[in-house]
């Protein structure tokens, strides 16, 4: 089977993310692959409903809303939550959130993260994450920002969060670099309209 380039493949990645006519809700893992270290992985969260209740973009630059605030504050508390875990650059927009994350490899994974309250609960793991591996990163992520918010809004109302997650293994330092340009440029593709009539969500 001939090799996607890095390029090819960071732009397949978009489209899958970002085209509203393609589906939202398809898992497209990797069954062969653990998803824990030692790999980066490009990382994608939606809020629920698209609601753009994150940031506002103006002039091409972000302005976070106390929810925003609120997720940039956990996604960087992820390295202290657990450790080995190392972030590259990220990105709050109104209705999703952009990261790199990078795992460590198994063998060096420190107790207390194997062991975390995000990985595992009541001796099982949580909600049938494996220990230790990005769903579980993220799965913890997404719960502590839904527990925040619902703080901020003084109730217990739905998660923030759409349900799952879009992921991509990052496989060499070209696509690294294109998607951190990617993440960067963000804020200056954002179209404040919707794609089309009907269509809810947002881009980029």
């Amino acid at each position: 089977m001939r090799e996607i380039g890095a390029g090819k493949r960071v732009a397949l990645l978009y489209r899958y993310q970002m085209d509203p006519q393609l589906p939202s809700r398809s898992s497209h893992r990797l069954v062969s692959h653990s998803y824990r270290g030692p790999w980066t992985y490009f990382i994608t969260v939606c809020t629920r409903k698209r609601q753009p209740v994150l940031a506002t973009i103006e002039a091409g630059q972000a302005t976070l809303s106390a929810i925003g605030s609120m997720v940039s504050e956990e996604w960087i508390r992820t390295t202290s939550l657990r450790p080995g875990v190392t972030l590259d650059a990220y990105a709050v927009m109104p209705d999703h959130f952009h990261g790199l994350v990078t795992l460590p490899p198994d063998e060096s994974l420190p107790d207390r993260w194997a062991r975390s309250e995000y990985a595992r609960r009541g001796g099982g793991v949580a909600r049938g994450y494996r220990p230790a591996s990005l769903s579980a990163l993220i799965g913890g992520f997404k719960a502590a920002c839904t527990r925040r918010y619902w703080e901020i809004e003084g109730r217990r109302c739905e998660s923030l969060w759409q349900r799952d997650y879009h992921d991509r293994i990052v496989r060499d330092a070209d696509a690294l670099n294109q998607i951190r340009q990617y993440i960067h440029e963000n804020p200056a593709r954002w179209k404040g309209a919707p794609r089309a009539p009907g269509d809810s969500r947002r881009g980029p």
